[in-house]
């Protein structure tokens, strides 16, 4: 189902027998009995999939004694472009956020054969809440075994990314996580009062989408409200000159950065402030040990570890050496984030700028970021290379040092400001391997340092370790 569209049949054309008539309602119908066949088309997915979407329909109610007609790789171009018009559907399998569309035009199957029916567009996330019904109901049996589940450590973009195409394809999904929130560097830091809230972005700033999959996430995001394009006045500090920066599409979290986390998270079964400190084999199974809850009860068929490599590392030194080895040799800079609130609006020839300088990498306005509330908030964030010299320095230090960097900017000295240190913000060099996975061992690691950084590597690496544990099962 995952963004894909199930056709079915068309109520008025129960009549209509003959090859291209038209029933009552005038619409074009297939040469066949329309109530015999459902079309499945399956966008962008192997034919593998799609035969393996066949069989789990067939053992559905009423789609047993069904034709199914398939059209997998290459069946965009027929779909593209057309004329849908939405209206709500009382399906009871469906929830409503399912967009039923009628469609007005006619497909071309082939030479010869033309449909033309009601559609049930799914959208990946609705496609993820019909498979957990139809698994409640017992319309679908679980591809694995009862004490096969599979855990993942880490609700960052990447974890929540392998997380949801697990749980689409019907896998039983626990995700772990040590913080109190989802989201990991997509991280916005709240504060203040009822009377002068402010919030501010201080991991991740903003992310782009090259790759095709991830165009279509984003504009899922969009739709559901939890991202939305930022169009800033960006700029680029070299050295005593002001620059225009390159004009490309960069999108936000709304109406905070941890929102599209959020949203990703909310049909997962996701335990917070867990932090998992060893893996233990049990036959074929692995349990758990948190600081919190100690060892867990339920065991799993595989560990996914979607954390940074050097926490990866210990944890895996002893049960995976060879995918130890390649958190080991992976190295992790830190940084150092200042978040700076105002009384008023600060006024300044720019809203954002990459910042050239020996300690400052970057700076913006977060509160111009679509859907932002509160007092006018900035953030400040040092380059690698100093903040990789100063990790260990503390807060007011660090503080004095880049609110003279952002003076030197024209910046005005802030009402209130807050640090914060990430240990391990970004790669220095990345693997480029996309993901790891050891289907011996049902041990696998992804992460945006395994795929070039950034929040669509970060997604694209939950997203290829998902599919590979789903071939090797």
């Amino acid at each position: 189902f995952q963004r894909g569209i199930m056709w079915q049949h068309h109520p008025c054309a129960t009549d209509a027998n003959t090859r291209g008539g038209r029933g009552d309602c005038g619409h074009q119908h297939l040469g066949r009995r329309a109530d015999d066949t459902v079309a499945v088309v399956m966008l962008g997915h192997p034919v593998t999939v799609v035969t393996q979407t066949i069989t789990m329909l067939r053992e559905l109610d009423g789609f047993a004694d069904r034709q199914m007609l398939a059209v997998a790789a290459g069946s965009r171009r027929l779909v593209e472009g057309r004329n849908f018009q939405s209206r709500v559907s009382p399906c009871s399998l469906m929830y409503r956020q399912v967009a039923v569309a009628k469609y007005v035009g006619t497909i071309k199957w082939g030479r010869t054969t033309r449909l033309t029916r009601y559609a049930v567009k799914i959208s990946s996330a609705e496609s993820g809440r019909i498979l957990i019904e139809l698994k409640r109901r017992k319309y679908i049996k679980n591809m694995m075994n009862s004490t096969s589940q599979i855990a993942i450590i880490g609700a960052g973009i990447a974890g929540l990314s392998c997380a949801t195409a697990l749980q689409y394809a019907g896998m039983n999904v626990s995700v772990f996580d040590k913080s109190r929130g989802a989201g990991g560097r997509m991280s916005t830091r709240r504060g203040g009062d009822e009377i002068a809230p402010w919030q501010c972005d201080h991991g991740a700033q903003y992310f782009t989408a090259k790759d095709n999959a991830f165009k279509l996430e984003v504009a899922r995001w969009c739709e559901a409200g939890v991202a939305a394009m930022w169009t800033p006045r960006l700029k680029i500090f070299d050295g005593g000159d002001l620059r225009d920066a390159e004009k490309k599409t960069r999108y936000v979290g709304t109406p905070r950065m941890t929102s599209p986390a959020h949203f990703l998270a909310q049909t997962l079964a996701l335990t917070l402030q867990s932090s998992v400190k060893e893996l233990s084999r049990e036959g074929d199974c692995w349990r758990l040990r948190s600081a919190e809850s100690g060892l867990s009860t339920a065991t799993f068929g595989a560990v996914l570890l979607a954390i940074p490599a050097p926490q990866a590392a210990p944890l895996l030194s002893q049960i995976a050496p060879s995918s130890a080895a390649i958190a080991a040799n992976t190295k992790m800079r830190g940084n150092w984030s200042l978040m700076l609130q105002f009384a008023a609006p600060v006024s300044l020839h720019f809203d954002a700028a990459f910042v050239g300088s020996k300690v400052l990498g970057w700076i913006a306005r977060d509160s111009g970021k679509p859907g932002r509330a509160g007092l006018e908030s900035w953030v400040l964030q040092a380059t690698p290379e100093w903040s990789e010299a100063h990790i260990e320095d503390d807060a007011n230090s660090v503080a004095a040092v880049l609110l003279a960097a952002f003076a030197q900017l024209g910046g005005p000295d802030p009402q209130t400001w807050t640090a914060h240190r990430w240990r391990y913000a970004d790669t220095e060099l990345s693997p480029q391997i996309g993901c790891a996975w050891d289907a011996e061992l049902g041990i696998g690691m992804c992460g945006d340092w395994l795929n070039s950084g950034k929040v669509e590597g970060a997604w694209l690496s939950g997203q290829q370790l998902a599919q590979q544990v789903l071939a090797s099962m």
